[in-house]
């Protein structure tokens, strides 16, 4: 599966993913981009490069609603929560921005956009000093990104969209109507957003390096003490190199994990595979828990750019191994429960 194959298989995942009511009365993701996607056409001039900025940031901004949304508070009467979503879209846009390159857009832009929506959209409850870094931030990008920003924050919110469109939905929704289905579409903004999303897919497909199968990469995948080391070694072979962020806090005296520097762990690892990749080591293999796809991403991005065929293994644990630095059943446990899972 390819960087353009797992993102496709991402859109098609918000199809069907759903969202607080009393926010979203057309409920799922897809069909809410496509309306934000619908109302930025009609705020911006036909064919420019805002307008087409503008698409991308529709595009992606809650693709990172995927995997941080919790839907057990609604359960309980509560509501559907995305906590984090939007710097998890950002993540999404990066790994994909460099197919873009060449084209007109700025992805620092977007990027930018995409990661900050959800303050746009609640601007007014800042404080004055925030408020002033944050326009300071959007300048610094272009003179024109903090009123870009104002238009998405309008094309943002739906209960005006369905107002606007005639569009008839449950003014009385509350979280405990589980079932709750939108009673309107918007068939036109579907169908242009769907089309959109089919070109920037396209797009993304003609950045990856075609691969002649002679170099794979290969991202072995699960929780602590199900045996990832030994099998990513097996895969690699005598050709092969194994790469593993646990392997940055490897010192003379052993493992000496420090949460302070996990950040800088992984900015090595990713360093590492990308060096073997560009000497064209035959096979590549990471060696993570990689628990969601926002995790493995830029990996995929670097096997694109590199000519490697990309392919996600996971490793079970059916011996019952147990982790050999020590992580606590606790934290395994929030692992298996967010742990992604992509059948077909």
């Amino acid at each position: 599966m390819a960087l353009s194959d797992l993102i496709a298989g991402e859109f098609q995942n918000l199809k069907s993913l759903r969202q607080r009511k009393d926010y979203h009365p057309e409920v799922y993701v897809w069909d809410h981009e496509a309306m934000v996607a619908h109302s930025l056409r009609q705020m911006t001039e036909n064919g420019s490069r805002e307008q087409l900025e503008l698409l991308f940031v529709a595009a992606f901004h809650d693709i990172g609603k995927i995997p941080t949304t919790d839907r057990k508070a609604e359960d309980s009467g509560g509501y559907i929560t995305s906590y984090g979503h939007a710097e998890k879209s950002r993540k999404y846009w990066d790994a994909v921005a460099p197919a873009f390159e060449y084209s007109d857009i700025r992805s620092d832009v977007v990027g930018w956009l995409i990661e900050n929506h959800m303050d746009l959209k609640f601007s007014e409850r800042m404080k004055e000093r925030t408020l002033h870094e944050k326009k300071q931030e959007a300048k610094a990008l272009g003179d024109r990104v903090w009123t870009m920003g104002q238009f998405f924050k309008q094309a943002d919110d739906m209960l005006a969209f369905f107002e606007n469109h005639g569009l008839d939905y449950r003014e009385d929704a509350h979280a405990s109507d589980d079932h709750l289905e939108p009673l309107d579409r918007h068939e036109e903004a579907i169908g242009r957003f769907e089309d959109f999303v089919g070109n920037v897919i396209n797009q993304i497909r003609s950045f990856e390096e075609p691969s002649d199968g002679s170099k794979e990469f290969v991202v072995v995948r699960g929780v602590p003490g199900c045996g990832k080391t030994t099998f990513a070694e097996m895969i690699a072979g005598p050709n092969g190199q194994v790469f593993e962020t646990d392997e940055y806090f490897e010192t003379d005296h052993g493992y000496d994990f420090d949460p302070s520097k996990l950040g800088e762990a992984h900015a090595w690892c990713r360093d590492q595979v990308e060096k073997a990749m560009e000497d064209g080591v035959q096979t590549v293999v990471l060696s993570n828990t990689s628990t969601q796809t926002w995790e493995f991403l830029d990996y995929y991005r670097m096997a694109a750019e590199h000519g490697y065929r990309p392919h996600s293994v996971i490793k079970e644990n059916r011996h019952g191994g147990e982790s050999e630095h020590g992580v606590p059943e606790s934290a395994c446990n929030k692992m298996e429960n967010r742990f992604e899972v992509r059948l077909q």
